[in-house]
């Protein structure tokens, strides 16, 4: 039997490329700049923007237009942030581009994040590496047995 490796990559379609591309490059994503030419030039009908050795295609589709937030097959996509251990770090710096969080921040699955949502409504997850403290996942703990 055969062992699976990894997602080599997701394809997201766009209605607007320029935004979309303005979005992952704010969150931190590389920007393949050879794949921004070679679909201007017609060859491919994605741009990539990477994650480490993962990867998304941005396909744009003219008349495109995205689904209601939350009601599509997938409900998120999650990224992961290294070398940092304060997520208002990366808040602050995607602020930059005039993006902000829709949730969070919080302590979510062990770490600090928050979620935002890109230009065609799909939700991204964004973690830091570095489990959160103790007496963090304990409030974040207590908080979620409130709200139950």
């Amino acid at each position: 039997m055969w062992k699976l490796n990894r997602i080599d990559h997701v394809v997201l379609m766009c209605r607007d490329l320029d935004a979309s591309l303005a979005f992952y490059r704010a969150l931190g994503f590389d920007i393949d700049e050879r794949s921004i030419e070679r679909h201007r030039e017609g060859n491919v009908p994605f741009v990539k923007v990477s994650a480490g050795n993962n990867s998304i295609d941005l396909r744009p589709r003219a008349g495109w237009q995205p689904i209601e937030r939350e009601t599509g097959n997938m409900q998120h996509l999650n990224v992961v942030v290294e070398e940092i251990e304060d997520i208002n770090v990366v808040i602050d710096e995607i602020a930059k581009a005039g993006l902000k969080p829709d949730f969070g921040p919080e302590v979510q699955g062990g770490a600090w994040g928050f979620d935002i949502y890109d230009p065609d409504n799909n939700r991204i997850e964004v973690r830091l590496a570095t489990r959160a403290s103790e007496a963090d996942l304990a409030a974040a703990s207590a908080r979620r047995g409130r709200d139950r």
